[in-house]
This record gives structure tokens, sequence and C-alpha cells, in this order.
């Protein structure tokens, strides 16, 4: 490059005056950038966003062969406000950075392993929807394994046997031919006696009625792949919980195939939870409610009396 000062003189007929201004106590300017052979190049110092890029063609006619700004005002307010910038915020800067605060270091052996920042819960190897993680938390903190395998009943069993049908997994679930996941789903509900069908069906329209008028929680690339394969969807502004993830209304859908399988509403999913007998339908994000926890304990005292008793007449068990 022969030429790397502001300047009033360039191909593309941009007005140097456009681009000056003062952001936050910096100025701003138009900068040409022209190489031996004619070709130039028209940037501005802010975010270092190309604004031309004039080439000759085979007759010697120059054109712009990228979308630029027509003034330091279009590259601040532009709908797209990465448009041609080649620097970000921080000019990679902070490229695995970190803060001086005090944190579980075990995030560091989480993002080590690779594992989605999403998924990246502390508490994961205590909730049944991440038993299959348990295998990967054994490698990636053996010390606090220890720990566990002292502490939690059941853990190691859980460890060695979650992704297998000994505990009711199962790695694919076909769809019988002739049906849909909803039909299918009503099948599965006519094999049951009536209170357990009652219970699914109370969740089912709760979680139905959820989804139609608060929705859930997405992030923004599920929202867009939602999008992309068609789906009917309403996305909110602003979630009354803790995230940067946003409401989104839908009807349930009978599947879809896409990673984020598990955080949407689909019947094949409410199908899994039957299959599993999974009477809380926790696959489906409901936790246990207060009758349902008052009837645990209740069975677990039934039982617990039982075994004592057991106990006492015959010693030595």
């Amino acid at each position: 490059m022969i030429d790397t000062t502001p300047t009033e003189s360039n191909l593309s007929g941009l007005d140097r005056k456009a681009f000056q201004k003062n952001i936050n106590n910096q100025q701003t300017d138009l900068y040409i950038l022209k190489n031996a052979q004619g070709m130039e190049v028209a940037v501005t110092n802010y975010g270092c966003a190309l604004l031309s890029i004039m080439v000759p063609d085979k007759n010697g006619k120059y054109a712009n062969v990228v979308l630029g700004h027509d003034s330091i005002e279009h590259v601040i307010n532009s709908p797209e406000p990465f448009l041609s910038t080649t620097i970000g915020r921080y000019g990679n800067r902070i490229a695995n950075g970190k803060f001086n605060w005090a944190y579980n270091h075990l995030y560091d052996l989480y993002y080590q392993a690779g594992v989605p920042l999403e998924k990246q819960r502390v508490a994961s190897p205590f909730i049944s929807e991440a038993r299959e993680s348990l295998n990967l938390y054994r490698a990636i903190d053996p010390d606090m394994w220890g720990r566990m395998i002292n502490r939690v009943n059941g853990i190691n069993f859980t460890a060695i046997y979650s992704t297998t049908t000994a505990v009711g997994y199962r790695q694919k679930i076909t769809l019988p031919e002739g049906y849909t996941w909803a039909s299918y789903m009503q099948f599965l509900l006519g094999t049951l006696p009536e209170n357990i069908r009652q219970n699914y069906l109370s969740k089912l329209k709760v979680s139905i009625k959820f989804w139609r008028e608060k929705g859930g929680c997405l992030a923004e690339s599920t929202i867009e792949k939602l999008r992309r394969a068609g789906v009917p969807i309403t996305v909110g502004e602003k979630s009354n919980y803790r995230t940067n993830k946003r409401p989104v209304r839908m009807e349930y859908l009978d599947d879809i195939e896409l990673s984020e399988f598990k955080e949407l509403p689909t019947y094949k999913r409410f199908c899994l939870c039957i299959l599993k007998n999974d009477h809380i339908c926790k696959y489906m994000g409901f936790s246990a409610s207060k009758v349902e926890q008052e009837r645990r304990e209740q069975i677990m005292k039934k039982y617990y009396k039982l075994f004592c008793n057991e106990r006492v007449s015959k010693p030595g068990i």
C-alpha cells in the first residue's frame, strides 16, 4: 500500500468530512489505501469499517465490490451494526480472558472438556435430566467424585447404568408406522390406568397453556432455527426470569429435528415421559407439586417402617 493517510481524493467519491466526528474523545476519519495497480480501499478508523473496495474490471472500469456506508452516522446507526466492520469492540483482546473474581474452577474443567456454556451446571449430577453426564463429571473432577460416592446413595449405579434400559433409558425411540407422535401419545395414554392417564393429561394441559400464553425462554440461535424451519412463533422482548433468553410463545409440535429438541414443546417429548414412567414429567420441565411431594414422603415413611420392622423381626439382616 502506498497511501495510508486521511485524504479527500478517492475513486468511490466518499466525502471525508462526513466521516469526521469526535466519539468518546477520539476523532474518526476517512482513510484511503491504494496499491501500485490502482486498487483502492476506503476505511474509517471507527471499528475499521470497510467503506468501499474499488477494483478495475477487464476493461479498466472501476467498481465498488462491497457494501459500505456513506458517513460515520450511517456506520453508527446502521440496522446492521457489524456491517463491513473488521474489528469487534475489544479487538480480540479478551480472548480466553478472565475476571479477577472468585468462582468455582469446575467451570474451567467443563470448558476444557467442551461442555456448552448453557450446560455448565455444577448441580447437574443431582438432577434426573442430566444423569448421563455423571460419567463426564467423574472424569473432570475425580476428587469431588470420590466424595460424592461416599455421600450420595446410588450415584455410581446411575453413572454406570443411566444410559441403559436398566433405568428406562432408550437411546432412540421410533414412531410406529401409521402414527403421528400426537396419535401415538393418545394410544399410550389409552393403555394406562385412569388415575395415571388423568395425571399425564393434566400435565399436558398445563404445558400447552404455558407455551401458548406465557412461552418458554429460548436462545436467539434457537429462535432463528425455528423461524428458518417455518414454525409459527411469537417472540417477546423480555422474560421475568433472570436470563438473556427471550420468551417464545408457540403451539405444541408433533416433532422437530433440532439439537434443542429437549427445550421445545413436542408430543414426541411427552411420549418419552410416558415411556419412561416419568409421572412428574420432569423431562417436560415440571417439578414435583406439593401433593406429589407429600405423597412421596408418605410412601418413604411407610416403607421405612416396613424395613425397620423386618430388621427387628429378623436380626442380622
